[in-house]
């Protein structure tokens, strides 16, 4: 009973106390089944609420529009209703000429005054209106009967709504359960129906007002109806056709609730006419005989087919609402609808989860990618032809959420890919190659570490190296874009074995300074010492990305070769960076050499520098450069006693 639900609900009981539970935040199973209760009968009551509230707003509008619409119409209706009864004013003036005749008629004749008139006729009691102002006056107080009516039964329905709504009963459960027993009754009563049906009335009761206006003026004068009419005429095309077009497309928003299934069922008929016609239509321009036309019918690739394409197709989603309602594919097209109307970082960061819960396709980030950046710089943005984008009007929260989605998904393609018989080829996409263009685009943001040892691994293996510059080469082809492609490549770098580092920095800078020269560690060497094809301030950024990566690994240096400090020493000797080179070599030796993989790692490179033990090696070291190199050797003895014997 709902009395009872009420006082149940009302008392407290014991084991609610913190006392009786003894003070722990355990929830009791009555208490979540009481939470689950007030949580449905919260989402239901606001359902009710937003459904309900629709209809309400309807008869708002229209119960302002009924009044206006009476006033005007009280108006017309005065003037109209004399046309059906006698002027008591023509009765008047055709006495007066009566009288007027006879006195004029008077004559003396033989001392008689008489009248040559004929005798007084009386006026005739009898009145018969026109058959013009009868159909006025009919259309018109049937106008103001229906504009009344429905005004009246909108306060009905507005005063059922509410009934239907209130409740006194604090309990959620009680609420549910009154609900439950309430809802039927709409149905049944068609309560809904008669709520769309009163903006019907009134439009009723305003297509009567206007025949009637164009008959009333036409009654007045031609001129004045032939210019009411073509008005009237236009009003009631466009009426009745915004109230057909939904049957003939079901995006039209022109959708009335009383004539909503009477349209839907309109288009489903003309959409299963129209895709049988294409049908048949696909079968004669692919020439099947009669004799063959059944099978064809049996075929599934035909029938599934769309000969004519074009928006009747059953696979068109905007097929019918529900099914736009179970389908994802204008998803992406629905964030980015969102992000156009408020263009919020906190925001954006809640529909970058979503696309990635989603697992879209690499396009369709590449396309949202792309609409938020235009949305943020109000540009029409896209993937540049040639150099790569600016992004750094854009805030630091907007470019690391695009980010990190474009690395995501470009990581997860490249891990994705079945490895092929030499494990070594990569399929690069279309949208592939934008991710990448986006990822070393002009922004302060540095590359995400997912996308970092990603970078790490494509680069690790020569053929993908060579494929990775060129296309960034492609893109971005101006010899200006090798400083940044440098930098954004600092973090991929740090992450990377460092015996990779040096052939990708030599693949990097071949492809910007001597395209199809040898890979060669000898041949990078050479074409370092050309001034004409590096210039110097590009050996500079070089050295200075050896020297940051040698030092971001400097505990690891068994990864490193000789030939990576040496190609230091070389640009040392370039670019005139001694102070470098020599620091970066006290940290070296500040590590315990009597290790032995540590001793015979720098021994071989001291070796290597000072040209002891290789016969390859530099001879551009200066005779400055190698006292420099042995006085540190020699500070480094000091704290190694097997350095200073071997030494």
């Amino acid at each position: 009973m709902p009395g009872s639900s009420l006082e149940e609900t009302s008392q407290p009981r014991p084991d609610d106390s913190p006392a009786s539970n003894g003070g722990n935040d355990r929830v009791s199973p009555e208490d979540v089944t009481s939470n689950a209760w007030s949580a449905m009968s919260t989402i239901i009551h606001e359902v009710d609420e937003r459904k309900i509230q629709g209809y309400k707003e309807d008869i708002d509008t229209f119960l302002v529009f009924a009044g206006l619409f009476s006033a005007v119409l009280t108006a017309f209706l005065i003037e109209s209703y004399q046309g059906l009864q006698q002027d008591p004013m023509e009765v008047m003036v055709a006495l007066m000429q009566q009288v007027a005749i006879q006195t004029y008629s008077y004559s003396l004749n033989a001392g008689f005054l008489n009248s040559t008139a004929s005798p007084f006729s009386q006026p005739r009691l009898s009145f018969q209106p026109s058959v013009n102002a009868v159909r006025v006056n009919v259309l018109w107080f049937a106008s103001l009967t229906l504009s009344l009516m429905s005004a009246s039964f909108g306060i009905l329905v507005k005063q059922w709504f509410r009934e239907y709504l209130a409740g006194d009963y604090t309990s959620p459960q009680a609420r549910l359960r009154v609900r439950h027993y309430r809802n039927p009754g709409l149905d049944k009563w068609k309560v809904f129906e008669i709520a769309a049906i009163l903006p019907l009335l009134l439009q009723l009761s305003l297509a009567s007002f206007f025949v009637g206006l164009c008959i009333f003026t036409a009654d007045v004068h031609t001129t004045v109806g032939h210019t009411t009419f073509p008005l009237v005429a236009g009003w009631g095309f466009l009426f009745i056709a915004s109230a057909l077009a939904p049957a003939f497309s079901p995006r039209c928003p022109y959708k009335t609730t009383l004539l909503k299934s009477v349209t839907k069922a309109i288009w489903k008929l003309h959409s299963s006419l129209a895709q049988r016609l294409r049908i048949a239509y696909g079968r004669s321009n692919l020439g099947l005989r009669a004799s063959s036309t059944k099978g064809a019918l049996c075929s599934p690739g035909l029938q599934n087919q769309s000969p004519i394409p074009g928006k009747w197709s059953h696979k068109d989603p905007a097929y019918d609402e529900a099914v736009a309602a179970k389908t994802d594919i204008h998803d992406l097209d629905i964030l980015i609808t969102v992000d156009s109307i408020q263009s919020d970082d906190d925001l954006l960061r809640t529909m970058m989860d979503t696309l990635q819960q989603s697992r879209a396709p690499g396009t369709e980030y590449v396309r949202f990618a792309l609409a938020i950046i235009s949305h943020r710089l109000q540009d029409n943005i896209t993937i540049p032809s040639s150099g790569f984008l600016d992004l750094l009007r854009l805030s630091k929260q907007t470019a690391s959420t695009i980010m990190l989605p474009i690395a995501d998904i470009f990581c997860r393609e490249v891990k994705e890919q079945p490895l092929t018989s030499d494990m070594r080829s990569l399929e690069w996409h279309d949208w592939m190659k934008d991710c990448l263009c986006l990822l070393f685009s002009k922004t302060n943001i540095p590359i995400p570490s997912e996308a970092n040892l990603c970078f790490s691994g494509v680069l690790a293996d020569d053929s993908r190296c060579a494929v990775f510059f060129n296309i960034l080469k492609t893109r971005a082809p101006d010899v200006n874009a090798f400083p940044h492609i440098l930098k954004r490549l600092q973090g991929a770098l740090h992450v990377m074995n460092g015996n990779d580092v040096l052939p990708v920095l030599n693949h990097l800078t071949q492809q910007y300074f001597s395209p199809g020269s040898a890979i060669a560690y000898q041949s990078f060497l050479d074409m370092l010492k050309d001034p004409e094809k590096v210039p110097t301030h590009y050996l500079q950024l070089l050295f200075d990305t050896l020297v940051s990566v040698v030092r971001n690994d400097i505990r690891e240096l068994g990864r490193w070769t000789p030939r990576t400090l040496t190609c230091i020493i070389e640009l040392w000797s370039m670019v005139s960076r001694r102070d470098e080179v020599l620091n970066l070599f006290q940290n070296i030796l500040s590590r315990d050499l009597d290790s032995s993989s540590s001793y015979n790692y720098f021994w071989g490179v001291s070796m290597y520098a000072m040209g002891s033990s290789r016969g390859n090696a530099s001879s551009s070291l200066k005779e400055e450069a190698q006292k420099t190199f042995i006085a540190v050797i020699l500070a480094a003895s000091h704290s190694s006693e097997r350095l200073a014997t071997d030494f």
